[in-house]
């Protein structure tokens, strides 16, 4: 085991620095594979658009709208639809 001295963090510097150099001079010599160009197609923001929405139809309705409609409960009566309760036995 390496004591950590200034030397030896030197070293791992440079070789890090070199490793890096290394991989970004064999990406200016080869193109991107195919699965790197489809990535690289997709829109960036697609996610947080996604996200905004779902937080946006959670604003439009309640607790009890959003437990109503998710165990189909009748929110006039207060009864499960279809008389059963769904996802227990």
């Amino acid at each position: 085991m390496l004591r950590k001295t200034k030397t030896n963090e030197a070293q791992r510097r440079k070789q890090a620095e070199s490793i890096r150099r290394r991989g970004l001079e064999q990406m200016a010599e080869h193109d991107p594979s195919a699965a790197a160009k489809r990535q690289m197609r997709h829109k960036p923001y697609q996610a947080a658009a996604l996200i905004r929405e779902q937080g946006e139809q959670m604003r439009r309705e309640d607790v009890a709208e959003f437990v109503a409609r998710k165990y189909g409960i009748d929110a006039v009566k207060g009864e499960i639809a279809g008389g059963t309760e769904t996802g227990r036995e």
